[in-house]
């Protein structure tokens, strides 16, 4: 009976060895988190501060020595480094935005560039390939899509499909994707990709196959019954 008691005391209880596992489990978390930090994000803003106060002191410090050398007025001298550490923040402000903003510039129009395709190139091609088999589907049928595979390369592959309403049969139908595909090619010029959706019917082509997979994205909108006066 002496021996299980003393055996009791030396083991840790069910609840202490739970404690130390959530605790155990709890810091090996903290430290994996202290690992994930990166450091090199605040390398921008912190390579602009250093910049920015080296500047700051030394064009300061160097206007307050030439004022002093040149009048020994304490006033003066204050005066003088107090302008000019108004202007140097006001100067390096302006230049920062100045900079960030070309940057900005720069990046929007290389992604306006990555957005369209080359003209008279083959993915030109089997843009207009696409939309004129759109239009002339629309005469039978109120849906149909179609895939028109590149030649040169894989990328040139393009995807586009057609739907109109259940009451626009044929002519109505046709008349709805054509003028779609009309407007399509003023809104969206020489672009890898387009949607449209009219009254009457929805066009949609692009180089990334999205066939069969469910599109939320809300193209129109609009709430409320038309009031007409």
């Amino acid at each position: 009976m002496e021996a299980n008691q003393a055996y009791d005391q030396d083991q840790p209880s069910f609840h202490e060895s739970k404690s130390l596992d959530v605790e155990g489990q709890t810091q090996t978390q903290h430290e994996l988190k202290v690992d994930e930090l990166d450091y090199t994000k605040r390398g921008q803003w912190l390579r602009a501060a250093i910049l920015g106060a080296n500047d700051g002191l030394l064009s300061t410090a160097s206007l307050m020595m030439g004022v002093g050398a040149v009048r020994k007025d304490v006033k003066t001298m204050i005066l003088s480094g107090v302008a000019g550490l108004v202007a140097g923040a006001c100067s390096m402000a302006i230049g920062e935005l100045v900079s960030v903003y070309s940057q900005y510039d720069i990046e929007i129009a290389q992604m306006k560039r990555k957005l369209k395709y080359t003209p008279s190139s083959p993915y030109e091609n089997n843009v207009n390939s696409l939309l004129t088999s759109l239009v002339n589907s629309a005469m039978s049928t109120t849906y149909n899509n179609f895939t028109v595979p590149g030649i040169a390369s894989p990328q040139d592959t393009l995807y586009g499909l057609f739907q109109c309403r259940g009451d626009l049969m044929g002519n109505d139908c046709a008349r709805c994707v054509a003028l779609a595909v009309s407007q399509l090619g003023t809104l969206c010029v020489d672009s890898f990709g387009g949607a449209l959706q009219l009254e009457g019917c929805f066009v949609k082509y692009d180089n990334t196959s999205f066939l069969g997979v469910e599109d939320k994205t809300e193209v129109v909108k609009k709430c409320g019954p038309s009031i007409r006066v």
